[in-house]
């Protein structure tokens, strides 16, 4: 993903419950780089708005002034602080408008079937809510899928190249550990893998097995 943008190269097509985290985590992360994350994070019902910077004026500096030709010592130097203040935050307010236009323009690209449902809808904010609110799965839901997927990855070792299909394998544990999912405690995933491995590397897979359960029986006579 560019610092200053989302390239094709991080372009996720919502299709699902599925993969709503990987969709939701490509906006997460360019909007917290851009700043932007808490003006539309749907996790957060209470979200701030992003409004321009109030212009300041001569009054604030000295009584009853009205323009800048009528400020008078202190008061004009003060006056210039807050106009260089004031150009400042204008700026960033610029960047952050810019940033939810590039996200904006991404969701619109990689929503897929969904667009109808946020369709009239313009707000950012507003469009992942509802979007979190249709796709998101509950957690039931989200164990159910990645433990499904977990043993479907296992099996997949025979079909596709074996780094291509370690390199699956190890996102997919990845997720269902951070899930906490019974499944992968311990050195299971380490069992799973190597029978996984024995339908392409029998002597490998027996090799390791044995060792594993030779490990097992001298832990437990100690």
């Amino acid at each position: 993903m560019a610092a200053d943008g989302l390239d094709a190269s991080s372009r996720v097509i919502l299709k699902g419950s599925g993969n709503w985290d990987m969709w939701i985590s490509v906006i997460r992360k360019f909007a917290k780089n851009q700043q932007v994350w808490d003006y539309i994070n749907p996790d957060v019902v209470q979200k701030p708005s992003l409004t321009p910077p109030v212009e300041p004026t001569p009054g604030q500096v000295q009584e009853n002034a009205a323009e800048i030709q009528q400020l008078q010592g202190d008061s004009l130097s003060k006056f210039q602080i807050l106009e260089a203040r004031h150009r400042s935050q204008l700026q960033i307010y610029k960047d952050k408008t810019k940033a939810l236009a590039t996200l904006q323009e991404y969701i619109v690209k990689t929503v897929g079937r969904y667009y109808d449902i946020i369709a009239k809808e313009d707000d950012i904010a507003k469009e992942l809510t509802i979007l979190k609110n249709r796709v998101k799965p509950t957690d039931w839901a989200r164990e159910s899928e990645v433990t499904d997927r977990y043993y479907a990855t296992l099996k997949e070792v025979s079909r596709t190249k074996v780094e291509t299909w370690i390199s699956k394998w190890q996102v997919t544990l990845n997720e269902a550990k951070n899930l906490d999912l019974p499944d992968v405690r311990g050195l299971r995933p380490t069992r799973h893998f190597l029978k996984a491995v024995n339908a392409v590397d029998p002597t490998f897979s027996k090799v390791w097995i044995n060792q594993m359960e030779a490990n097992a029986l001298s832990h437990e006579k100690s």
